[in-house]
C-alpha cells in the first residue's frame, strides 16, 4: 500500500493540489472522517465526469465553491508528521489510496481545462 505522502506527491503533480489534511490530531481542530469524504467525494465527482472535461470543469468549480471551508482543512494533513502521520495513515490509508486511484484516473484528461484549472487554484 503506498503511504498518503506519497499518493498526495502524485496527485499534486498531477492534479495540482499541495497536501491534504485532517480531527483527533492533536493541534490539527480538522475533522479527519470528514475530510477523507471530501476527498472520496471529489474523486466521485472526477471518475464519474472522466470523459466530459467540460462537464467536469463546471460541476468542480460549484463543488469546490460550495466546500471551501472543508478543503481549506486538506492542507493539514500535509503538516501531519511522525506519530500524527503514522496514525493518520494506519486508518485512512486505504480509503485514500483508493479515492486517489480515481481521482488521478479523472484527472489526468482535464488538467488544461481552464474551469478544472481555476477550480483548483481555489483549493491549493
Amino acid at each position: 500500500m503506498l503511504v498518503f505522502g506519497a499518493l498526495m506527491s502524485r496527485f499534486a503533480m498531477v492534479a495540482g493540489l499541495a497536501a491534504l489534511a485532517l480531527s483527533g490530531l492533536p493541534g490539527c481542530g480538522g475533522n479527519d472522517e470528514k475530510t477523507v469524504q471530501l476527498v472520496e467525494e471529489t474523486a466521485e465527482l472526477f471518475e464519474d465526469n472522466m470523459g466530459d472535461c467540460d462537464k467536469l470543469g463546471t460541476e468542480f468549480e460549484s463543488f469546490t465553491g460550495k466546500n471551501e471551508l472543508r478543503f481549506a482543512d486538506l492542507k493539514r494533513i500535509g503538516r501531519l508528521d511522525g506519530e500524527e502521520r503514522k496514525a493518520f495513515d494506519a486508518k485512512y490509508g486505504v480509503r485514500l489510496e483508493a479515492a486517489m486511484r480515481k481521482l488521478m484516473n479523472g484527472a489526468t484528461a482535464c488538467m488544461d481545462n481552464p474551469k478544472v484549472g481555476g477550480a483548483l487554484k481555489k483549493i491549493r
